[in-house]
Formats: C-alpha cells, sequence, structure tokens
C-alpha cells in the first residue's frame, strides 16, 4: 500500500503507531484508511460501476463508516487481548495497545468481560450486553446503541439484541428509530 494513504495522518508523516499495532499491521484507523482508499481508487478506474454511481455512496461522513463497521471498544480490547498473547515472547520487544483514553472504570470493566470471554464463561453477545448496559447507566447511550449493532450485524437472525436497541431507544424516547428496529 502507498505510504501517503497514512502518512498526512501521522506525526510529521512519519508512520507510527498512530495507525499501526506493530511495524506492519494496522490498526482499526489504519484499516479504515485503507478501506477508503480502495474504494477511492476504485471509483477513480470506475471498477464494478461508472464513477457517477460511486459519489453519492462515497460521501459520508466518517463517523457514518465506524458506525457500519460496527466495531466497539470491546471488539478492540478482544484484538488487544490477542495481540498481547501473541507479542508477550521473543521477538517482541514493546506492548502493542490497539485502544487507549477510556476512563478506569470502563476499560477494566472491558479488560474483565474479555478475559472472562477467553475462559469461556460468558459468550461473545453476552459480552456486548454487559458493556451495552453500563454504557446505558453511564448516559453513553450512542455507544451502547452500537454494541447491540455489533450483535445486529454478526447475528442479523437472532430476534433478541434487536429487542434490546428497541428497548434502549423506547427509553430514550426516540420511539420512530425504535419502531424501525423493531
Amino acid at each position: 500500500f502507498r505510504s501517503d494513504t497514512f502518512a498526512p495522518y501521522c506525526k510529521d508523516k512519519i508512520l507510527d503507531r498512530n495507525l499501526f499495532a506493530d511495524h506492519l499491521h494496522p490498526n482499526f484507523e489504519g484499516y479504515l484508511l485503507m478501506a477508503k482508499a480502495f474504494c477511492e481508487k476504485m471509483s477513480d478506474i470506475n471498477c464494478i460501476v461508472p464513477i457517477q454511481q460511486w459519489k453519492r455512496v462515497r460521501e459520508k461522513l466518517e463517523e457514518e463508516y465506524r458506525r457500519i463497521a460496527a466495531v466497539t471498544n470491546l471488539d478492540i480490547e478482544i484484538a488487544n487481548y490477542r495481540i498481547e498473547k501473541l507479542t508477550s515472547n521473543f521477538p517482541f520487544k514493546h506492548k502493542i495497545t490497539l485502544r487507549k483514553n477510556l476512563n478506569k472504570k470502563y476499560a477494566n470493566l472491558l479488560k474483565k468481560t474479555v478475559q472472562e470471554m477467553f475462559d469461556k464463561k460468558i459468550g461473545w453477545n453476552e459480552a456486548h450486553y454487559r458493556i451495552a448496559n453500563y454504557l446505558e447507566r453511564e448516559g453513553e447511550y450512542d455507544k451502547a446503541e452500537r454494541e447491540y449493532e455489533a450483535v445486529i450485524k454478526v447475528t442479523p437472525n437472532n430476534y433478541f439484541p434487536f429487542l434490546e436497541l428497541a428497548n434502549l431507544l423506547m427509553r430514550q424516547k426516540k420511539y420512530k428509530f425504535a419502531e424501525t428496529t423493531l
């Protein structure tokens, strides 16, 4: 991949850990930029459909693409756990962390939940529901919605996350969105 895809987003245009998990693999932010670059190139060369048909879809806000990806802090913490296990021995020298800057209580809950997942005490869906419940109690409704949306994206035939999301939306008096969800 061309380095100018990433360089504008790195300090002094030098590729760094802002977009990479290690010396080679992008983190979530890096993958979003890479996907954007792929789509732009495919559009430029009229791949799949003519450029006029790409324009409307391509101009979504970055936050919309994040929502469509349905990757939450829990998913990033799961990746952190796996990377930590993979890089805990020789030849790796530095701890790799994909997620930073969360309040301590939330970060601890994520870590504990992921550990319980890997200990097979809870499943992936239940982990997302636990985090969603915590976020709702903390008034982080948008983030709580994203936890349910992540489960919906992976298990679209499972009715439960739709019900939980609709209930959350109704508690926020977002009745139209709740109805659409149901």
